[in-house]
């Protein structure tokens, strides 16, 4: 008969070794942020510096996605990401983080600034 002690004594070690394993995973990505105009739809991707737009309204009207950046001479910068009319989306990168965003649809406005997380 097998001792019952080796057995848990492989389960605690395993458990333990599981436990460390977990305490060094990588952060994983940052959630995107998103901004609504109807159907219209801005967000970010790429670790909060890639900006996203999508025109998903068949009504003729032009769309465009706005994300707020700090630059390093301390300015707000304002990356532009332009949809078209098409039903693909299109996008940028930038190189410092995004931290707010909007989409905006021509002749009827834009959506309110969203932050950023």
């Amino acid at each position: 008969m097998e001792n019952p002690l080796k057995k848990t004594g492989k389960v605690l070690s395993l458990t333990a070794g599981m436990v460390l394993a977990s305490a060094f995973v990588a952060p994983s990505a940052s959630a995107a942020a998103f901004a609504y105009h109807g159907y219209d739809v801005a967000y970010t991707s790429y670790y909060d510096r890639g900006l996203v737009a999508c025109d998903k309204e068949k009504d003729g009207n032009y769309v465009y996605a706005e994300g707020r950046y700090w630059h390093p001479s301390n300015q707000v910068m304002v990356l532009r990401v332009d949809d078209g009319e098409d039903e693909h989306c299109d996008n940028d990168y930038i190189t410092y983080p995004i931290y707010q965003i909007r989409i905006c649809e021509s002749r009827v406005g834009c959506s309110p600034w969203r932050q950023v997380s």
